[in-house]
């Protein structure tokens, strides 16, 4: 007590600790009135502060142990204080660093629950972004499998990203096992005339030379070996900064346009072929003409019974079939349709029948009913027919 006090023995002895006690002193010795103090009868442990004679506060752990006289009447205390000062000083040094731990705690609760906030929105969009892709993904796939051209998409090497079930059916190959190859091992081109192998990688303006000219298209060979004539366009994916990370394929099926310009060119051989034949017959009806009326005039220039007279009607007679093939063939040419008259199919097949055989070794024999019923038939194309 003499060194935390800094008073000398001799000073503290008999004195009044309350004159060097705080304020804060816990009181064994408060006092219930001013003349009387209350006696603690159990020993007891407590904490206070005295303050020092250079001012300084020291606070003191104190264990109080009451002490009896041989009669067993209180005569007072037995104490041992010890000076924890640094203690208490280190204690609150403490308690202002968990105060300020709690508070750099509760700053970095809060930046954390805003950045948990910011995350969990992140995550949300995130997750929006991922399910408008996806939609996104579902709507191109079935934009691309309703294409009727083939559709394929490659990197900057030319290596297969996407591929649509038309240019698989085209190419022969599986979408599966395309994705990741070079689209020149999938997707086969040649010229069509020279069956020169063709690289939609390096050729790209060979192939343009090529469409540009007759006949058009260039020959796509499959895997398993079918050829197919295409339309082939390639154009390039850039980025915002005009730089080209890949390019898009898309490859038509020409094989029905070919068809019809194929037919388109047949039917315009066949009308000049009517115009031809047309003009031909005109001509032929009009020789033909000639000849049955010269036959006429040597018909009536005949005495009765002249042997002759049979010759000249057979020869008119295959003077008129020519001239029914002659209206045939004007028919033809002119686009019309057969002209059909009403009449009995038996006797039509005799005289076609009789004509045919006339002059040969062969005789015919013909069986028809008596009782059928006329028909309506172009009778030039059903002699036509018997004749072939």
């Amino acid at each position: 007590i003499e060194e935390i006090a800094q008073y000398p023995k001799e000073e503290f002895l008999g004195r009044d600790i309350r004159t060097i006690a705080d304020e804060g002193w816990i009181p064994p010795f408060s006092a219930e009135n001013d003349s009387e103090y209350r006696i603690l009868k159990e020993k007891t442990i407590f904490e206070t502060s005295i303050r020092a004679r250079d001012g300084t506060l020291r606070t003191l752990e104190v264990s109080l142990q009451p002490q009896d006289d041989n009669t067993g009447c209180f005569r007072g205390y037995f104490g041992i204080a010890r000076d924890i000062s640094d203690r208490k000083a280190a204690e609150l040094e403490l308690a202002r660093h968990m105060d300020r731990l709690e508070e750099i705690v509760d700053v970095r609760t809060r930046d954390l629950a805003m950045a948990n906030q910011r995350l969990e929105q992140e995550i949300q969009e995130r997750i929006q972004a991922q399910e408008a892709l996806s939609t996104e993904k579902n709507r191109l796939a079935v934009t691309l499998s309703s294409l009727s051209e083939g559709v394929v998409a490659t990197d900057d090497q030319g290596r297969i990203l996407l591929m649509n079930p038309v240019a698989s059916v085209l190419s022969g190959t599986s979408i599966s096992d395309a994705i990741g190859d070079a689209i020149d091992s999938v997707i086969g081109l040649e010229s069509p005339r020279e069956k020169e192998t063709l690289s939609l990688a390096r050729d790209a303006a060979r192939i343009e030379s090529i469409l540009s000219a007759s006949p058009g298209h260039l020959i796509l060979r499959g895997k398993r070996g079918g050829t197919v004539p295409v339309v082939v366009s390639v154009a390039p994916i850039e980025d915002d900064s005009g730089t080209c990370f890949g390019s898009v394929v898309v490859i038509r099926d020409v094989t029905r346009r070919i068809r019809w310009q194929e037919d388109m060119i047949r039917s315009e051989k066949l009308e000049s072929l009517g115009v031809l034949a047309g003009g031909i017959a005109h001509d032929f009806n009009n020789i033909l003409t000639a000849i049955v009326g010269h036959i006429g005039l040597a018909q009536a220039s005949l005495p009765p019974g002249d042997p002759t007279a049979e010759s000249l009607a057979e020869a008119e007679a295959s003077a008129m079939r020519a001239r029914d093939i002659t209206l045939q063939l004007m028919t033809f040419a002119r686009g019309g349709t057969p002209v059909k008259r009403p009449g009995k199919i038996g006797d039509m097949i005799r005289e076609t029948t009789e004509f045919v055989m006339r002059g040969r070794r062969g005789r015919a024999e013909i069986e028809i009913q008596a009782d059928l019923s006329p028909v309506e038939v172009d009778q030039s194309q059903l002699s036509q027919v018997l004749q072939n």
